[in-house]
């Protein structure tokens, strides 16, 4: 459906808990682009804090290793990782994300959604108040990481009052084969209690950002906007 108030009201609960924990979709069978995730609500999902199985504690509520689904008019709100990826994670992998609602969504790195090995396509999407988790551990990414070679292409989104705890209050890219693209988006009232509240490229990201705002973006330890560090070679 395309009517805001039949995603808002077409729910997949996934009533996890750290006692309970459910996601609500896996894809690891190379599923392509045909696989239509699309005008659903999906909410309250948990990744466990133990192994359970290879990638347990990994995207509160997609998994999505070796494939390439469609996600699309979604609301992905409230959703919880232990580790890596709140709402979506991405491990060699190249999924079509757009026009979908990011928000609320938590985990010690990304918030929304993390990228390894991964070059996903994110179009007219919003992320609004992602945050890492804050128990005193190393953290980064409030809404999106880019890591180990991961070159997703992101356009026309919103990015707003995401918060890391670490750096990258929005988005934080780190590696030398990792080549995001980021296009027409808006970075708004972000922060980071490190460095980077809008984005944060490390070690040696190749990142180009091409006609973005930023405005009222607030890092503790440098780069409001845009924080460059440790060989970073990008435009």
């Amino acid at each position: 459906p395309s009517n805001p108030t039949v995603v808002e009201t077409t729910i997949i609960d996934c009533l996890g808990t750290e006692a309970d924990p459910h996601r609500a979709f896996i894809f690891q069978s190379q599923e392509g682009p045909d696989s239509i995730i699309s005008g659903l609500t999906i909410e309250n999902g948990y990744a466990p804090h133990a192994p359970v199985e290879g990638f347990a504690s990994a995207g509160g509520a997609f998994l999505c290793m070796e494939a390439s689904p469609t996600i699309m008019k979604c609301r992905i709100i409230r959703n919880y990782a232990a580790h890596t990826g709140g709402g979506i994670y991405c491990e060699a992998s190249k999924p079509v994300i757009a026009n979908c609602l990011f928000s609320l969504n938590i985990a010690q790195y990304a918030g929304a959604i993390y990228h390894r090995l991964s070059d996903s396509l994110i179009e007219d999407c919003r992320f609004i108040a992602n945050s890492t988790n804050n128990n005193g551990s190393y953290c980064y990414a409030g809404a999106i990481a880019n890591n180990v070679a991961s070159s997703p292409v992101i356009r026309r989104c919103s990015f707003i009052e995401n918060h890391s705890f670490g750096a990258g209050g929005a988005i934080r890219n780190e590696g030398s084969e990792t080549n995001p693209i980021i296009q027409d988006c808006l970075f708004a009232k972000n922060e980071a209690s490190d460095s980077g509240a809008g984005m944060h490229n490390y070690w040696d990201s190749q990142t180009t950002v091409t006609n973005c705002t930023f405005h009222q973006n607030i890092a503790s330890d440098g780069g409001g906007a845009i924080c460059n560090r440790g060989g970073y070679h990008g435009a």
